[in-house]
């Protein structure tokens, strides 16, 4: 028997698919090779596989990413990006694309831990406790991913595809957030509109225009501009922040988006696995991952905020978020960790990095050093 299939699309080696015949042994999954997107498409509405693999060198990885979200039963399907060398950009661009993680195949050992702790069942979509979430936005796979983001954590979503309907959705009832690009035709009257209205919203611009939209938007706690080009997920970041409303989390200081690749192995261990930084405070940081360390205590190597080194420190595991959807989900999957220790000198890079970052961003340190 059987625990699903998994479809690995694009040019794998031989190295690599005898790695992937000792995945499917292992973690008894059938594996289904695809090395065109017709092909992979084929498959996708044959099987409704456990999990995708997208070999990232492969031209067409994006289009069957995006072909796998098109359809709202495949937006719970997990997508994993295959690397041959792992960097921020591997994740970066996998999670742009719509999926969920990404690993290097050098080692079967991360692939198999990801299969292992996803789930067998295919979980099911979360009620939308939270309300309509409008996803206004003329590029169609921009609103899939973002749109997936939200439904995954209990919004109602509705898509807008120019500033009239953007309005016009607004008038249903339960409205609590209205997500626009700024390549939305009017996107100037939907921002009026929800200014006067008070109505939470985030902007997305590229990064080029976040200092004309920030300015613009100004001085409305219920508004938050980003860039448009970040990894989909951090519009649930934004989204709970506006939810706050500036109200005290009781962190010593503040959480801020900062995303870089993490090295994290459980203490004592002698390999590393590899992460994406989420957030990051002065005491801790969260890392996206589908592998969360099952060990409470673990090191961690990354480079901090405005740094041109990496630092090694130790950490103890707070909570884990394992894939699937959730009405009360903040983060995407993976681990929060809070610092415990470490070299004094990278101790002090650390802090120093976080600092810095946030008085670029305005904000002040609310911790001494």
């Amino acid at each position: 028997m059987t625990n699903g299939s998994l479809l690995a699309f694009g040019g794998f080696r031989k190295s690599e698919r005898i790695d992937l015949a000792i995945l499917a042994q292992e973690a008894s999954i059938e594996v289904h090779y695809a090395d065109q997107a017709s092909e992979a498409a084929q498959l996708l509405e044959e099987m409704s596989p456990r999990v995708v693999l997208l070999d990232d060198e492969t031209r067409e990885a994006s289009q069957v990413c995006q072909l796998a979200r098109a359809k709202p039963e495949r937006a719970l399907t997990p997508i994993i990006s295959v690397a041959r060398s792992l960097d921020d950009l591997s994740f970066e661009e996998v999670f742009s694309w719509g999926g969920d993680d990404a690993v290097e195949l050098s080692s079967v050992r991360p692939l198999l831990s990801r299969v292992r702790a996803l789930p067998v069942t295919p979980p099911q979509a979360t009620d939308a406790k939270r309300g309509v979430a409008i996803v206004a936005d003329p590029d169609r796979a921009r609103r899939l991913v973002r749109a997936r983001v939200l439904r995954n954590v209990g919004y109602s979503v509705q898509f807008a595809v120019c500033s009239g309907d953007t309005i016009a959705f607004k008038s249903l009832d339960n409205v609590q957030l209205v997500v626009v690009d700024t390549e939305l035709e009017g996107v100037e009257q939907v921002i009026e509109q929800c200014l006067q209205d008070r109505t939470r919203l985030v902007v997305l611009c590229p990064p080029k225009q976040l200092a004309v939209f920030g300015k613009r938007c100004e001085g409305h706690p219920d508004v938050a501009v980003s860039d448009s080009f970040a990894p989909p997920e951090n519009v649930l970041f934004i989204a709970n922040e506006l939810m706050r409303g500036g109200a005290n989390d009781k962190r010593s200081s503040r959480r801020l988006l900062y995303g870089t690749k993490v090295a994290f192995r459980g203490e004592g261990r002698d390999v590393d696995d590899f992460g994406f930084s989420y957030n990051v405070s002065e005491g801790g940081l969260y890392v996206r991952t589908l592998a969360p360390p099952t060990e409470d205590q673990v090191w961690v190597e990354l480079r901090p905020p405005r740094a041109d080194r990496r630092v090694r420190l130790e950490g103890q595991v707070v909570w884990r978020r394992g894939f699937g959807p959730s009405g009360n989900a903040t983060v995407p999957p993976g681990f929060g960790v809070r610092i415990t220790d470490g070299t004094r000198r990278n101790m002090q890079a650390w802090i120093d990095g976080y600092k810095g970052f946030a008085a670029a961003m305005g904000l002040a340190s609310l911790r001494p050093s």
